[in-house]
């Protein structure tokens, strides 16, 4: 018969913890919790048991946490002011209004330039018109309505300003009418 005085080797004392000891503890649990319930999926059921065992969530919030700020479902931690522990809000702009490329919201750079390195007052920004045409009629990638390169010979398409050559078909091969030529080529 054994000895109900000694203890048998699987019980074990558990030592009460206070304070800063028991925070510190607190967090460890919460931490590894939080990472192995979002790992296998069953952020409920320990959002449940860290309720009855830790009482709240450390720091006091409403949803348990892992030590880099993401919950169990893998949404970010942000403050009242909608920032991240980084300082970026769910737009990707840091708290001083820019992205990580170091671009703001309206488009400049900390030098107040655009990726074009113009500067906001410019009369080089606003070269294009409403449709995205210079002067000249081309894109900032360099092609005109047509889809003629700029640069590139136009001798070789002779269509007038509605898209018709001198035979009265456009590039599809179709005149006015709605008569078919066939695919139209180069001259």
């Amino acid at each position: 018969m054994s000895d109900t005085k000694t203890a048998t080797p699987w019980l074990r004392s558990i030592p009460t913890m206070e304070g800063e000891e028991w925070e510190r503890v607190r967090s460890v649990i919460e931490d590894l919790a939080v990472r192995a319930s979002r790992e296998h999926g069953y952020c409920s059921e320990v959002t449940a048991v860290l309720d009855k065992v830790l009482g709240t969530p450390v720091g006091g919030g409403d949803v348990y946490r892992d030590s880099d700020g993401y919950d169990c479902w893998s949404n970010p931690w942000r403050d009242a002011d909608g920032y991240d522990k980084d300082g970026i809000n769910s737009a990707g702009y840091n708290r001083d209004g820019y992205n990580s490329d170091g671009y703001n919201l309206e488009g400049f750079n900390t030098e107040g330039l655009d990726r074009e390195g113009l500067p906001k007052n410019s009369p080089d920004r606003f070269k294009y018109d409403r449709s995205g045409y210079d002067r000249e009629g081309f894109t900032h990638a360099g092609y005109d309505r047509n889809g003629i390169a700029r640069g590139e010979p136009t001798m070789r398409y002779r269509f007038d300003k509605n898209g018709y050559d001198s035979d009265g078909y456009n590039r599809d091969g179709y005149n006015r009418s709605g008569g078919y030529r066939g695919r139209t080529t180069s001259r």
